[in-house]
């Protein structure tokens, strides 16, 4: 069979020419995850004989189906699983794989690197999505494009140390350790597909921002990558040894295990029903005190339990991080940012003044009287819900200044601030802004930063 061929330090991979882009899907970087991996630290990919056919996406992570109503909720479920619905066919443990898209391996190179992570929260999401197609920024960018699957939810960050003992100590951070690995494959893989590995910009949106603000406090990834973009996803905080116990405790008590053995036997997709039902929705939900995500590993849990060694601090709260210190940053957030979700909320838009104290405590985590306030008086025409839309996108904005802020006291490599002043869709209606004029507009503005850090440009990064 045609197309073009790749050697990788696992074997050799053979992809599609597509549109004038090389294309190689569903190549292994990671060893499979389940049975008796199951929540042990990645391991290297089994190497292979011949040719691994590349030309199709491998397994997504199991997970939840996103809920919701209306045509923005519709939409945001295209975002994670493209427009044929969740990734029913293809989840599985077998999921550290990636997909990668480059204008030629064998010519014009060495050019710079952009590593993709995924939104969809900690729980949800996928590379294979139709929407995460990397062929336009690697074409319109001469840029080599790569987007990573990796464990989500509770066999990605299920701390069961304290529970189970040394031999899954790492499964509270297996999902970033996979992320890691992932870097170390492009470190070790990217130059036969014509890129260059002392170029690596690592960037993501939302939950993508988050795993990308994660990997600048991890000591492992440290030299990895060269360049980060963290577009509406700051994350300045890791989960707190006590509150990971809290939530294992929850899941195993409504599994009925009481050893690592039966753990490992429960179906997948058993255990993501009850990640969801202890989380309180799919993508976790407001108040439940639960939360599946990088575990800060700086001190040992409440039962003494041991350390994972993967995310010592939080990457970003009281400071930045000292692995963020020498790392270029790109951080911005749009002008509405919330309005894509609480418009997939049903009923939000008839959110009256009497329920709003309510709502705003639940949504915003504590009691909003003084925000609001704030709010009713600064925006007379606007509605409860426009209202509280408002609050819950100032929050994230805040969350996107203060990472950049403790970014330049730890220095050296300062942050660039950005900002989207695109036409806000309405919160009582209306659909939210079409993925493909973001997936445009990201394919012409961010791979100029990502060639900044060395290869044969060396364009100055925007600094505003």
């Amino acid at each position: 069979m045609t197309g073009p061929v790749v050697k990788t330090t696992a074997g050799a991979v053979r992809g599609a020419l597509t549109g004038g882009v090389e294309v190689f899907k569903g190549v292994p970087y990671g060893a499979p995850t389940g049975g008796e991996r199951r929540f042990l630290p990645p391991a290297p990919p089994e190497p292979w004989t011949g040719e691994l056919d590349a030309t199709a996406v491998g397994d997504a992570c199991p997970q939840p189906t996103l809920v919701g109503s209306g045509p923005v909720a519709e939409q945001l479920a295209q975002l994670f699983a493209g427009p044929d619905g969740p990734f029913v066919d293809t989840q599985g443990e077998d999921c550290l794989t990636l997909n990668l898209w480059t204008p030629s391996s064998g010519a014009g190179g060495p050019r710079p690197v952009m590593v993709w992570f995924h939104g969809g929260g900690w729980t949800m999401g996928s590379a294979n999505s139709p929407q995460y197609d990397g062929a336009a920024l690697a074409r319109r960018g001469d840029v080599v494009v790569v987007g990573v699957n990796h464990r989500l939810g509770a066999l990605g960050y299920l701390a069961l140390g304290e529970s189970f003992g040394a031999e899954v100590a790492a499964s509270g951070s297996s999902g970033a350790l996979d992320m890691v690995v992932a870097l170390k494959w492009v470190r070790d893989n990217i130059a036969a597909f014509g890129g260059d590995p002392a170029t690596v910009t690592i960037f993501g949106e939302s939950g993508g921002g988050a795993k990308v603000s994660v990997l600048l406090g991890i000591p492992a990834a440290a030299g990895l990558f060269h360049r980060a973009i963290v577009q509406s996803g700051p994350m300045l905080r890791g989960v707190d040894p006590d509150r990971a116990a809290g939530t294992t405790r929850a899941v195993l008590k409504a599994l009925g295990v009481t050893t690592l053995e039966q753990l490992r036997a429960v179906p997948a997709a058993r255990l993501v029903e009850v990640q969801t039902q202890v989380l309180g929705g799919p993508l976790g939900g407001f108040g439940t005190g639960h939360a599946l995500a990088p575990v800060v590993d700086g001190t040992p849990g409440a039962g003494g339990g041991p350390r994972n060694g993967c995310l010592p601090a939080h990457p970003f709260d009281p400071v930045a991080a000292p692995a963020a210190a020498s790392v270029p940053l790109l951080i911005g957030t749009c002008r509405d940012e919330m309005t894509l979700f609480t418009t997939a909320i049903p009923g939000f838009s008839m959110l009256t003044e009497q329920v709003l104290p309510t709502v705003a405590a639940t949504m915003n985590g504590a009691d909003s009287g003084a925000l609001l306030e704030v709010y009713r008086r600064t925006r007379p025409g606007a509605s409860p819900a426009e209202r509280l839309t408002a609050l819950m996108t100032d929050r994230f904005r805040v969350g996107s200044i203060r990472l950049a802020e403790r970014k330049v006291a730890g220095g050296p490599a300062p942050p660039s601030c950005t900002g989207s002043t695109s036409p806000r869709p309405s919160s009582t209606g209306g659909s939210a802004p079409p993925t493909p004029s973001i997936s445009r507009s990201v394919s012409t503005t961010w791979p100029r930063p990502a060639s900044t850090a060395g290869g044969r440009r060396r364009r100055r990064w925007p600094s505003g």
